[in-house]
């Protein structure tokens, strides 16, 4: 079992879409870089949490979410690894790869 944040599944999406952004087919890309759309899959997610008491504070828990993806998707892949499921896909890199993301651009 593990503790995690009910938006880190928005901030993995979001992440996917980022080479999407840069090398999808050209329909993909002008769709994903107009200028709403982003916002609007974010609205549409967040839609469901604006009945709850944290209403104003919903695209900061999201904000705080994406900056701690990296230390969740590090942590998840080691567990992958402690337990043994590489045998399908190859996760060796994926521990330093995440948590090259924290490092100051």
């Amino acid at each position: 079992s593990s503790i995690s944040h009910p938006f880190f599944s928005m901030a993995t999406f979001l992440e996917m879409l980022q080479p999407l952004k840069e090398s999808g087919s050209p329909g993909v890309r002008r769709m994903l870089t107009a200028d709403p759309t982003e916002d609007l899959l974010i609205d549409a997610y967040l839609a469901p949490w604006k009945e709850s008491v944290f209403t104003d504070g919903l695209p900061t828990l999201l904000q705080q979410a994406i900056a701690l993806l990296p230390v969740h998707s590090a942590l998840k892949f080691a567990r992958f690894l402690k337990h043994g499921y590489d045998t399908q896909w190859d996760m060796t890199g994926a521990v330093p790869k995440h948590l090259e993301q924290l490092r100051p651009q």
